[in-house]
């Protein structure tokens, strides 16, 4: 008899047990990283500001909240890789964005998911703050969000309008001679060297490209926050229940040892 109460109590703590790794481990789930770009443009011209995410896992699905400067920027659209669908509402100064991919995003990399498209409107700097939401992977199992890196737009105000049409400026040529007048001495030196010299080239016009630095001192968003609340109650009941395993099998010890003791003594 002894014998059956000790192979059914290792039975209970080996399930106690098992429930227990369970409980540890559902939550060791891959994690994904977020950053936005950090740009500067001029005053005037357009602004595109990369989403950036990194994780072993493809991402299908995730949801965005978007804040910026609006006294800076002024926000026109999104732009996404092919086989990326996003709808996106804005209202003042901040933009809601959902993103879906079917097939999944292969971001193991890092790589853009999409791209937010401003326009600079002053001269400034603006934050891109953000928080994520609904991390889904292809195999439709969440996604832990870990570190949400915020990007930057900085604006540098546009070239002085006089100064650059003073530089395309042709200079003044003096007056021609008035017919049957001689001209002067001066004035023939110069007709024949504007002969002999060639023509001056065509002023050229210069493109301002602006290219993406990425900013290695992001600020963490709210987001890991979250999600470090959200592992928190998992550890306390981790521990309450390797505890309760523990008192468990302490019982179980005590009464199988008085059954021993009370089998000995017969």
């Amino acid at each position: 008899m002894s014998n059956v109460k000790e192979f059914y109590a290792r039975i209970v703590l080996i399930l106690f047990f098992l429930l227990t790794l369970s409980l540890c481990t559902v939550h060791a789930a891959e994690t994904i990283s977020f950053e936005a770009e950090a740009v500067t443009a001029q005053n005037g011209r357009k602004v595109t500001v990369d989403m950036l995410a990194q994780c072993d896992k493809k991402l299908s699905a995730a949801s965005f909240v978007f804040d910026y400067d609006s006294s800076v920027l002024e926000f026109q659209g999104i732009s996404a890789p092919g086989g990326t669908q996003t709808v996106f509402s804005e209202k003042g100064s901040t933009v809601r964005v959902s993103y879906l991919n079917i097939d999944g995003a292969d971001i193991s990399a890092k790589a853009a998911i999409f791209s937010l498209e401003f326009k600079a409107v002053s001269a400034g700097s603006s934050e891109i703050s953000y928080s994520v939401n609904d991390c889904v992977a292809d195999d439709a199992q969440i996604i832990s969000i870990g570190s949400c890196l915020s990007g930057q737009v900085t604006v540098s105000a546009a070239a002085d309008k006089t100064q650059t049409e003073n530089r395309n400026k042709k200079p003044t040529e003096p007056a021609a001679p008035a017919t049957g007048q001689k001209a002067t001495e001066p004035q023939k030196q110069k007709s024949e060297a504007e002969t002999k010299a060639p023509k001056a080239a065509k002023t050229e016009k210069t493109t301002f490209v602006t290219s993406p630095t990425i900013n290695d001192t992001g600020t963490i968003d709210s987001v890991s926050q979250n999600a470090a609340d959200r592992v928190t109650p998992v550890i306390v009941l981790c521990t309450c229940a390797a505890v309760a395993a523990a008192f468990i099998g302490y019982i179980i010890y005590l009464i199988l040892g008085k059954n021993k003791k009370n089998s000995s003594d017969e």
